[in-house]
């Protein structure tokens, strides 16, 4: 089982970037998470696929917590927070994923920058 953490930052290159995600490092909460599976408890991230994405957080309790949690033993990247996915659980035959707004349109023509967390 592999769990991809997931902090995220997407920038334009040039003199100065910017990052167009909103709430990349899940610091932004509704609510502290109380166990896994819970991204409504963060802002601006959604669930599109009614898939279970975890949402962990410096805050969480009942193995939703930064840096201990349900899976073991992870730091955020960045921020006090972080999203975990399945990218394919063969068991439910079933892919995980986030998707947000992003604070601005990306230009025709012009390098992003995309930043993950690791695999854990």
């Amino acid at each position: 089982m592999i769990i991809l953490a997931c902090s995220f930052m997407l920038s334009k290159t040039g003199n100065a970037q910017t990052n167009l995600v909103p709430n990349p490092s899940f610091e932004n909460l509704a609510n502290c998470p109380t166990g896994i599976s819970q991204l409504y408890n963060t802002t601006n991230w959604l669930n599109p696929n009614n898939c279970t994405p975890d949402f962990f957080h410096q805050c969480g309790i009942s193995g939703a917590g930064v840096p201990n949690n349900s899976f073991g033993n992870q730091t955020s990247k960045t921020g006090l927070g972080y999203s975990g996915i399945y990218s394919f659980n063969k068991f439910f035959m079933e892919r995980e994923y986030l998707q947000i707004k992003l604070n601005d349109t990306l230009d025709l023509g012009k390098i992003f920058s995309f930043i993950l967390g690791k695999l854990i």
